[in-house]
């Protein structure tokens, strides 16, 4: 089926005008758990078969529009090519709020 590829299985379908992803949070601490940028591929894989490509595409699009990651570009080659898939970060705003929820969920 055309747009419908899947990284698994989805357990509840989100309107596609929901604004926040339920993997949103999951996928801001794998940010925050790498020291180095992570990939597509490495949300993807977060998602544990839950979650379409297109879940992490939109969050993707979102968080870099909400300032809470920024594209990291590629890594390059000896002679400056870029190589591999595009790398995301973390942006400040976004390591505070990952920050002040594992401050919150401490507390509970």
């Amino acid at each position: 089926m055309r747009g419908t590829a899947r990284i698994g299985r989805v357990l509840g379908s989100v309107s596609p005008h929901e604004r926040r992803s339920p993997f949103g949070d999951r996928w801001l601490r794998v940010l925050a758990q790498h020291d180095r940028p992570v990939t597509f591929d490495d949300l993807a894989t977060a998602a544990e078969g839950d979650a379409r490509y297109s879940d992490v595409v939109a969050w993707l699009a979102r968080a870099q529009l909400a300032e809470l990651i920024e594209d990291a570009g590629f890594a390059h080659d000896a002679t400056g090519r870029p190589v591999g898939p595009r790398r995301f970060v973390l942006t400040e705003r976004g390591a505070r709020l990952v920050s002040r929820d594992r401050r919150r969920l401490a507390l509970v």
